[in-house]
């Protein structure tokens, strides 16, 4: 507890989208990672019973749900499921999608909770479009999650990046001016 109350006091300065000049950015921080709506699955998914397994807040279960709720991704990938929960809260968010597939253009990539975050990177990316979103878990574990991450924010794959702490979102549009945004997430 003492570990994320000092997380969250190092991060005050970025609640609510704060200093983002982009309206899209700002749009985006406020309207899905901030939402606060009680949407119509939570509930249910609260309730189920997953096995023991490693396993996001269910916090950050629904920012996933809302990210994919807000986008429509016809196509998604996820790596490394954890406990399955996760999984879960992006089928409810999108129950039309297309295929949790790997062939061809993807729009929605997740690579939650594997053995090596930079491998499953470096075999999904090439499936990323303009339109892709990608959100890496546990991007601050440790040095070395912390070092890629940082590689990703730079990179010139990549286009505007979120770090939200427990994760980290990407997205691949180069139209928009690249920028990294730190984001209270607690």
């Amino acid at each position: 507890m003492i570990p994320r109350l000092y997380r969250w006091i190092k991060r005050i300065a970025y609640c609510k989208g704060f200093g983002i000049q982009s309206p899209n950015d700002f749009a985006f921080v406020n309207d899905v990672i901030y939402e606060t709506l009680p949407y119509y699955i939570y509930s249910d998914l609260h309730e189920r019973d997953y096995p023991e397994g490693p396993h996001y807040r269910e916090k950050v279960n629904r920012l996933l749900f809302r990210i994919v709720n807000w986008a429509h991704p016809k196509t998604i990938i996820e790596e490394g499921s954890g406990d399955g929960s996760c999984t879960d809260y992006i089928k409810a968010a999108c129950p039309h999608f297309k295929s949790f597939s790997e062939e061809g253009k993807t729009d929605f990539i997740h690579i939650g909770h594997t053995e090596n975050n930079e491998k499953a990177y470096k075999r999904l990316h090439r499936l990323a479009h303009e339109g892709t979103i990608l959100v890496i878990g546990h991007i601050h574990d440790n040095k070395a999650n912390e070092n890629w991450w940082k590689h990703i924010e730079k990179s010139k794959y990549t286009g505007v990046t979120f770090d939200l702490y427990d994760i980290g979102i990407v997205f691949f549009d180069k139209k928009r001016y690249k920028k990294n945004y730190k984001i209270n997430f607690f």
